[in-house]
């Protein structure tokens, strides 16, 4: 999120702080800002720089994207492109549902609690008719990897990205971020961002390093100082609940994803 200014950031914060005071909430966090100024306003609040945005440079011609990917990434595409996969793009209903069945085996295997498939609807319904968009890598019309995509104008946003535990064999992502830049290239989209990664997470961070991105610090914003201990001491139960939702059965897993989510971020 690009901000020019620190009058700007604190009406956000003021007016984000406004409505956690009328809905109850313990705090706020704004998190994304790649230009900073110190916010102007009264209210207390914490920087943190704990996650890079990662943003590919697009251009009319794919082969350009191409070259700038890595030797190891344009190996793995490849082998990706010669193993039967279809593309897609879709703005429809059943789309999302498979988008979110996809992030369900991800989060599943990853330990991490999953959002409601209603959550995931309800995107779509919220934002205006194409500005959010489900890709997906399909095997024999089977839906294996999928991004959610979001127009932001010049640049295409991609936000959730997930994959069938049981096709990894077939490279799917790889497959599909490169049919996804392909995508955005020849409909004339400057940039395609990959998304917040944290700092710590170094295997995600390599893989985005492969398409050749370029990464920005990007700074969180908490108010009032205190949610800063609440969010750390969040992520520090995270490992306990990793370990515990990586053995659970699905169906439980998924009905108690969202509750679960509603109290690390309380």
């Amino acid at each position: 999120m690009w901000l020019g200014g620190g009058g700007v950031i604190g009406a956000m914060l003021g007016q984000a702080a406004r409505i956690a005071r009328a809905t109850g909430a313990d705090g706020v966090s704004i998190h994304g800002l790649t230009t900073y100024s110190t916010p102007d306003c009264h209210l207390p609040y914490e920087a943190l720089s704990q996650e890079v945005r990662s943003t590919v440079s697009l251009d009319e011609d794919p082969e350009r994207v191409w070259s700038r990917l890595s030797r190891g990434m344009q190996r793995s595409v490849k082998r990706s492109l010669r193993q039967g996969l279809e593309f897609s793009v879709s703005c429809g209903r059943g789309d999302f549902i498979q988008m979110h069945r996809l992030e369900t085996l991800t989060r599943k295997r990853q330990g991490l609690p999953v959002p409601s498939a209603r959550y995931f609807l309800s995107i779509l319904e919220t934002l205006e008719p194409g500005r959010a968009r489900v890709m997906l890598a399909r095997e024999g019309g089977i839906p294996v990897a999928g991004i959610m995509a979001f127009d932001e104008g010049s640049s295409i946003l991609g936000v959730f990205a997930a994959s069938d535990p049981g096709r990894l064999r077939l490279l799917p992502n790889n497959y599909l971020f490169w049919r996804a830049l392909e995508w955005s290239c020849d409909r004339g989209y400057e940039s395609f961002d990959m998304g917040l990664t944290r700092k710590d997470n170094t295997g995600l961070l390599a893989f985005k390093r492969g398409w050749g991105t370029l990464e920005e610090d990007a700074l969180q914003l908490y108010h009032p100082q205190r949610l800063v201990t609440s969010k750390d001491s969040s992520l520090a139960r995270s490992g306990l609940v990793r370990k515990i939702f990586s053995r659970v059965p699905l169906p439980i897993f998924r009905m108690v994803g969202p509750w679960v989510i509603r109290q690390l971020t309380s």
